[in-house]
């Protein structure tokens, strides 16, 4: 028997296998059997709600998937103050994620635009990406790594043997550790009317420095960022990982 139901989950069904007594006899006399069905949800609400919490990362999905649970669970059980919290934190988490672009830090309010529109229209080859994650990228990973050791945290820098890769990892025990990694990842180049010189467009492509965390890539590109900035952008990201692992105790 195939039973199907329309539920805050969506639209599933379940297969009914059919009865097999192996350990009662239904042709003794007196033996008998019965069967219910209910309209209620065919879950333990309080149980798929602590499991949607227990999500490790922070991608649109989980953090999405987690928000219809805790809507779900207040509709059933009623809205209180921690969980208005959580939904509140879920939404701003989803508004962040639709954020368009990412700059590099300024170094100052209004300085240095000129360096910036410079990045924007700067196509850069492979050995220019691997040059950056040499001299920029792991002496401040690096730099953060040993400010954490100071502090009692365990920190360590991971390379790629292509030197295309350069990752930083942070452990924190039997909680989610800190991923900050920067990839040199290959892309066409755009239209030859967008600032692209007669010396790229030989080239088939272009690579980027871009961030990515435990939870995949964030979509932006961080080459031409001085040291400072890029350990800037560390903080931050490292920042809203221990916010994170503070909303899931």
């Amino acid at each position: 028997v195939k039973l199907d139901k329309q539920n805050w989950l969506g639209f599933g069904s379940v297969l009914v296998q059919p009865f097999n007594a192996r350990s009662v006899d239904l042709s003794v006399p007196g033996s008998e059997i019965s069967a219910s069905l209910t309209t209620s949800l065919g879950i333990n609400l309080n149980q798929a709600v602590s499991e949607l919490n227990r999500y490790p990362y922070g991608c649109v999905e989980q953090v999405s998937s987690k928000a219809r649970g805790l809507f779900a669970y207040s509709d059933v059980r009623g809205l209180t103050q921690q969980t208005s919290d959580r939904i509140q934190l879920a939404i701003e988490k989803l508004l962040a994620k639709q954020k368009s672009s990412i700059h590099a830090p300024p170094a100052m309010a209004a300085e240095g635009w000129r360096d910036r529109l410079k990045l924007l229209l700067d196509y850069p080859d492979k050995p220019s990406v691997q040059a950056f994650q040499r001299d920029t990228i792991e002496p401040a990973m690096r730099s953060f790594a040993g400010e954490l050791a100071e502090r009692g945290v365990s920190a360590c820098v991971v390379i790629n043997d292509d030197g295309l890769s350069v990752r930083l990892e942070v452990s924190h025990g039997e909680e989610v550790d800190f991923i900050y990694e920067v990839c040199a990842r290959h892309h066409r180049l755009p239209d030859a009317s967008i600032g692209v010189t007669d010396h790229a467009a030989q080239r088939e492509g272009f690579f980027r420095a871009e961030v990515h965390l435990a939870e995949g890539g964030q979509d932006y590109d961080v080459m031409g960022w001085t040291q400072e900035q890029v350990i800037v952008d560390i903080l931050s990201q490292y920042e809203d990982h221990l916010h994170f692992l503070h909303t899931m105790r």
